[in-house]
Formats: structure tokens, C-alpha cells, sequence
């Protein structure tokens, strides 16, 4: 009785299943690979990525487990290419051009919805700044001549997750701001000042 091998997920079904795995929050489980299944998205309707987003697999396990494990080099740094790659920009799909066709238009807009959503997870889960701060002080600590490229790497990596979360666009009616209400992106700022990051 041979043990089938896991490859990559070949379909949304099989995809669904391999995201259960993912590790819900309370680490149970903790699905380590998932590279293969981002190399597998559709480049036109990207449905992995928005599946993931729509099923909150950003807010629910890839935040908390961050966060749980950022003292764990291996699995921290597997989460935060997989963060990393999950908040690029929704532009950077279309090549920095508003699709003209209305399935790319509407693609484009979902992708802007989830990344509306990862930004405002990045305030309610604020700690991850933290974690991810005392990640890049003891890096930063190593004499840059000593440092490892896996290291510069990681810094790097913590940099572009800052970034991506940053600029993704205000969204007042999404927010629901009224006049002394402070932004999403005015929270995340105070995150980043508070954990010393900045």
C-alpha cells in the first residue's frame, strides 16, 4: 500500500483541501508548503489568490502563526514569502495597467477589496509588527559583513511586507470614516512607530 505524494493542487477542490491544512489558528496544524500552490494561480483570474483571500487565510492562520512563530528562522520564513506574495499589489498583476475588459476589471477590483481586507488585519493583529520588529533588530545587530544572504534576504523581504501593506489605497467608504475617526493607514503608521520599526 504505497503513500500517494503530495504534489501541487490541480484544482479549486484540491486546493480547498490543501488551504484547510494551512493550520487553523490554535496550531494544531501547521501546513508548512506552500509554494507550489502559488506557482499554480491562474494569471488571468488569479482564483487561488482570491480564494485565499476571500477564506481569510491571511487574518485566521498566516498572521497568528507569524506571530507565534517569528523565533523559528525555517517556518517564519516560509510565512512571510507567503505574506509577502499574498499582499503585492493588485496593479503589479496587470502590469501596472487598469484592465480593460470587464472580467479584468472585476478581477482587479476583488483583488483591491482582499487587499483592503489584509490591511485592516494588519491593524487588528498589531503584534506582528512587534515580532516582526525584533526579527529585524537581531539581523541588524550582525555586522552586514558577517551577514548571511539568507539573512539580508529576510530583512529585505520584511521591507517590500511594509511597503505592500502601505500602499494599498485608502478606502473611506470601506472604513466608514467620519471626521475624528483616524484612517486604516494612519493605524498602521502608529503600529509601525509603536514596535519601533520606524
Amino acid at each position: 500500500h504505497r503513500t500517494a505524494h503530495r504534489g501541487p493542487a490541480q484544482n479549486p477542490d484540491d486546493f480547498r483541501a490543501r488551504t484547510a491544512e494551512t493550520g487553523r489558528n490554535g496550531g494544531v496544524r501547521t501546513h508548512r508548503r506552500g509554494g507550489p500552490v502559488r506557482r499554480r494561480d491562474n494569471p488571468d483570474s488569479h482564483e487561488y489568490r482570491r480564494y485565499m483571500g476571500h477564506k481569510k487565510v491571511v487574518q485566521t492562520d498566516l498572521l497568528p502563526m507569524l506571530i507565534n512563530y517569528c523565533n523559528n528562522p525555517e517556518l517564519s520564513d516560509v510565512l512571510l514569502r507567503l505574506l509577502v506574495n499574498l499582499t503585492n499589489p493588485a496593479m503589479l498583476f496587470f502590469r501596472s495597467e487598469l484592465p480593460k475588459d470587464h472580467a479584468g476589471r472585476r478581477t482587479y477590483l476583488d483583488l483591491l477589496e482582499i487587499s483592503h481586507t489584509y490591511k485592516e488585519a494588519f491593524v487588528k493583529n498589531s503584534d506582528i509588527w512587534s515580532a516582526l520588529a525584533a526579527r529585524l533588530q537581531k539581523i541588524m545587530e550582525i555586522d552586514v559583513s558577517l551577514r548571511m544572504e539568507e539573512q539580508n534576504l529576510v530583512l529585505e523581504r520584511i521591507l517590500v511586507l511594509i511597503r505592500n501593506v502601505l500602499q494599498v489605497p485608502a478606502n473611506p467608504q470601506h472604513e466608514k470614516i467620519v471626521d475624528n475617526d483616524i484612517s486604516i493607514h494612519d493605524q498602521i503608521l502608529w503600529a509601525l512607530h509603536g514596535s519601533g520599526l520606524f
